[in-house]
């Protein structure tokens, strides 16, 4: 049983750094497609 709770834990674990690492590559793009935006913007100017 100890056991089986272990492996739950640690796979949810896994689960949670594959998202928080998914989300911050996330963000950067984003942030990345903002500033392309933005310099477009004031290149228009």
């Amino acid at each position: 049983m100890s056991f089986m709770i272990l492996g739950i834990l640690f796979t949810i674990g896994l689960l949670a750094v594959v998202i928080v690492i998914g989300g911050s590559r996330l963000t950067k793009e984003k942030e990345q497609l903002q500033r392309k935006t933005d310099s477009n913007k004031v290149n228009r100017k």
